[in-house]
């Protein structure tokens, strides 16, 4: 099996020598033949499960959050009912009305309809907060300001209660947050699925069934990665330069920190020792 090992490490360093458009098409060839490689799939499995681990904890503690946040709502509605004059606001059908959409964004009727649903979820992808929590937070916070700013005299305590409930749910959620940003950026399976993500990139299939709205918004997401450019050096005579960078920190990190896994592998060092030299 060493000789799995050696020639991972060499594969990895004629990787690391490459720049450019090079870089990306050497970096498909390594990828194909690891996957193809029976002795590292296992430790391949092992990054994925990680991955999808570290998003499903997180995905998980918002949902229970959302429970958290429903019940501040009740008790904001029980106190001030006003606060629910727009719970069945019908949502704008364009966006020719920016003030209408604006409403319609800080209404209970929206926050109804973020705590119901399971679309807004946290990925791999990405460094903001995509968690239903602090949407919800930011809707109730506007509700509570229009409340203490308005014309009705205010019940201060309860005001102030209803706002203690929600900062404490707040810093556990930035804290959560945190730690799920520190544990997704620094994970080698998250790492493995980045680099998954860019190889995919470079070969897009069709969208099925075929549609102009999935055609425009992959040549939006294109446009905006740098895929085009990339594109345009890989398969076009337009020489156009591409930075390397999107993709090579997550090789690295698959790299160096493959070895961590071996213990939870059920195969030899190898395994994991040869996912490093993968990327």
């Amino acid at each position: 099996m060493t000789d799995v090992i050696d020639l991972l490490d060499r594969r990895y360093r004629f990787l690391e020598m490459q720049s450019g458009a090079a870089y990306f098409r050497e970096l498909r060839r390594w990828f194909r033949w690891l996957n193809r490689e029976p002795r590292c799939q296992a430790a391949l499995l092992d990054l994925r499960v990680e991955a999808e681990q570290i998003v499903k904890s997180f995905n998980e503690a918002d949902g229970r959050t959302v429970g958290e946040l429903l019940h501040v709502r009740d008790q904001a509605v029980a106190t001030f009912p006003t606060i629910a004059t727009d719970q069945n606001q019908p949502e704008p059908d364009s966006f020719d009305d920016p003030s209408g959409h604006m409403l319609w964004q800080q209404s209970i009727a929206h926050f109804n309809r973020i705590a119901n649903t399971d679309n807004i979820q946290a990925t791999t992808t990405g460094t903001e907060d995509p968690s239903r929590t602090r949407k919800l937070i930011t809707i109730l916070a506007a509700k509570l300001h229009a409340i203490e700013v308005g014309p009705d005299t205010v019940d201060g305590p309860a005001l102030r209660a209803l706002r203690e409930q929600i900062r404490v749910i707040e810093e556990r959620h930035t804290l959560r947050l945190w730690n799920f940003l520190n544990d997704k950026l620094s994970s080698p399976g998250v790492a493995l699925l980045r680099v998954e993500d860019v190889l995919h990139e470079m070969n897009p299939a069709p969208p099925d069934p075929p549609s102009r709205l999935a055609s425009v918004e992959a040549e939006l997401r294109a446009n905006l990665a740098g895929i085009d450019q990339l594109h345009r050096a890989l398969y076009t005579n337009d020489r156009a330069e591409v930075d390397e960078s999107m993709v090579r920190p997550h090789a690295a990190r698959l790299y160096e920190e493959g070895p961590g896994h071996v213990g939870r592998s059920s195969l030899a060092p190898c395994a994991l020792g040869s996912l490093q030299g993968s990327m």
